[in-house]
């Protein structure tokens, strides 16, 4: 027998109250001197035996009482070893419309059991939801979780896609072979904009080792192996059946404004040229507004990027900003802040120290062209690491033992009802 909550057995502690009092009313009576016993009747010794006798088992069924209550607090319940599986097979759901894939399922299922590799473990047998068969699995966390299964061994069918090792590389079992299938190479369109008579795409290649990105201009009536279709006035266009419809955009230029105060004249003409060089390598229109911080920043449109080269407190806040934060220790020209919306910009510039130090990368990085491109290149990033990596970092040695636990605990009322009937019953016919 084991305990769910073990703690409450300290309740036991309250045996002592029972325990003190019957101690109390051992000690001997008060001796009273009398001058004659001749009028003091013979006592009955049967009858006092038996008063101390109910006496006895009044204070042992009172001692039941709370032992029994205290057990009932714990939870107590039976716990038994039960045998586990021989071998249980995780198949990650993106596989699964593979026709290899699920004919070594079909097989697989005639003697084992088979599950998704996703939270829960659920049974392949019972379906999956689309958003399940495109996602991709936290292998470091199901890892951790794989002793649910009270499996002797585990195998696991994955892609080992890079996009699925995230956070604290786990602990896990020993007993567990991974089977890692190579990916094939892919090619999606993550981004599309559009001018008078063509159409920009803006695709993502990506294999086991690499992920990259091209720019193709197609004309709007050659638009080749892409799949298009149009909902109301927005066309969408994909490569294959199973990547997501990517909008075709109107190309708008990026809005950036540059404020900046008389003393910053010079790095301002550096900052401008840097975003003109920015417009011809992207081919596309960057709007530039120069403006001196003492004038009126109001604006039609919400620029993209301000950049504030200024000593003053910054006024615009909820855009993106670069401002002026002198750091002589700094390692870059533009740095990061603890705000995702705002960078600094680390000291004056000259020409020699802006070609040094790549101002017009790190701007680049600032405006960020690909943001909405990495988050639809996720759905097709098809990298993938080396098993060893997919092993946790300290193996568990030994079998996952599966124990069954019995609750008891009704047994424990029965005898707790029979014992305050008992003693109830034997309290009333000591008064009597």
């Amino acid at each position: 027998m084991t305990f769910l909550y073990p703690t409450y057995l300290w309740s036991l502690l309250v045996l002592a109250v029972p325990v003190g009092i019957h101690l109390w009313s051992k000690k001997e009576g008060k001796v009273i001197k009398v001058g004659s016993i001749e009028f003091f009747g013979a006592s009955d010794t049967k009858k006092s035996s038996s008063v101390k006798l109910n006496e006895l088992v009044l204070f042992m069924l009172r001692c039941l009482i709370i032992t029994v209550l205290s057990i009932l607090l714990a939870e107590p319940v039976l716990r038994s070893k039960q045998q586990n599986q021989p071998v249980h097979y995780l198949i990650e759901p993106a596989l699964v419309p593979d026709e290899s894939v699920s004919a070594v399922i079909d097989t697989l299922l005639e003697k084992y059991p088979v599950s998704y590799l996703a939270d829960g473990f659920p049974a392949i047998n019972a379906g999956a939801t689309p958003a399940l068969m495109k996602a991709t699995p936290n292998y470091w966390q199901l890892a951790s979780q794989m002793e649910q299964l009270y499996a002797d061994s585990i195998v696991i069918f994955t892609r080992a896609r890079l996009s699925g090792l995230k956070g604290k590389r786990s602990e896990g079992a020993a007993n567990v072979t991974w089977i890692v299938f190579e990916p094939d190479s892919t090619q999606a369109v993550v981004g599309a904009t559009r001018t008078d008579h063509q159409l920009r795409l803006k695709l993502a290649n990506s294999a086991r080792d690499h992920l990259s990105f091209e720019e193709r201009t197609i004309p709007l009536n050659r638009v080749g192996n892409l799949q298009e279709k149009k909902v109301g006035d927005t066309l969408y266009v994909r490569i294959q059946d199973d990547h997501p419809w990517v909008p075709v955009a109107a190309l708008t230029p990026k809005q950036v404004v540059i404020a900046y105060e008389t003393d910053f004249s010079d790095d301002m003409k550096l900052v401008h040229a840097s975003l003109q060089a920015i417009e011809r390598y992207l081919e596309r229109p960057v709007n530039i507004k120069t403006v001196n911080v003492t004038e009126d920043l109001a604006w039609d449109t919400v620029p993209d990027l301000l950049v504030w080269m200024s000593n003053s407190p910054l006024r615009e806040k909820g855009i993106k900003n670069i401002i002026y934060k002198p750091d002589p220790l700094a390692q870059a020209i533009i740095t990061d802040s603890a705000d995702p919306a705002i960078f600094n910009l680390t000291g004056t510039m000259y020409v020699e120290e802006a070609i040094r130090t790549h101002l017009t990368e790190h701007l680049l990085k600032v405006i960020d062209v690909n943001a909405g491109a990495m988050v639809k290149a996720e759905a097709v990033d098809a990298r993938a690491v080396d098993m060893e990596a997919l092993e946790p970092v300290i193996a568990k040695n030994g079998k996952m033992v599966r124990y069954d636990d019995e609750d008891i605990s009704p047994w424990f009322w029965m005898l707790l009802v029979v014992t305050v009937i008992g003693e109830r019953a034997l309290a009333l016919y000591r008064k009597q």
